[in-house]
């Protein structure tokens, strides 16, 4: 509890640090639109390099503040490995609510533009879709939940673009969709992404 009550005190600490950003924020401000793309696989139990999955994915968001903000994520993978082929070209999706943290302005404090170069963190829960188009396998519905950190690099006239790369974990809390609920390595993926975005100019 004492470890929970502290996160808590430096979240209200940085929450209080941008309220001047808050108080002039509008509803469209601090959105941004992006594509990445990358590989992922199974994280134990065979030879990462010789199974690796291709993906692309879309993520829009918003910052609240300079430290924290939200964003939806939706990726398909498009290879069987390590596992047996389902039929399909789309093998399975994973869409994802994420929570984001930007470092960087937490700890160094918001100068009034996005630094060159920022350390963010992602965390949240989704919804995973493994399809099928053979009689002797199922589709299979599962919840995921994914962890990672971007290293973004912002460029442009007004530091509007940012190339970032993510590595990243994301565990399929029930396996195949029917078991309990946990966060079991034995059940997740490593991934390496990377991903250009487009930061929408403010009012």
């Amino acid at each position: 509890m004492k470890k929970l009550g502290l996160l808590f005190a430096a979240a209200t600490l940085a929450v209080s640090a941008s309220a001047q950003t808050v108080a002039e924020s509008k509803t469209f401000d601090n959105i941004y639109i992006g594509i990445n793309g990358g590989v992922a696989t199974k994280t134990t139990g065979h030879k990462w390099l010789s199974d690796l999955n291709p993906n692309a994915g879309l993520r829009i968001g918003r910052y609240f503040t300079p430290v924290f903000g939200l964003a939806i994520e939706g990726n398909a993978y498009f290879s069987n490995k390590p596992w047996e082929s389902t039929g399909t070209v789309v093998r399975y999706i994973n869409t994802q609510l994420l929570g984001t943290v930007n470092f960087s302005n937490w700890f160094g404090g918001y100068t009034g533009e996005p630094r060159c170069f920022e350390v963010s963190a992602v965390y949240g829960l989704g919804w995973g879709h493994v399809f099928n188009h053979r009689d002797d396998l199922e589709p299979i519905n599962r919840m995921t939940s994914k962890a990672g950190l971007d290293f973004a690099f912002n460029f442009g006239s007004s530091k509007q673009w940012q190339f970032y790369i993510e590595p990243s974990l994301t565990y399929n809390l029930n396996g195949l969709g029917y078991s309990a609920l946990e966060y079991n390595i034995n059940k997740s993926d490593v991934q390496l992404n990377a991903g250009l975005i487009y930061k929408f100019k403010n009012s």
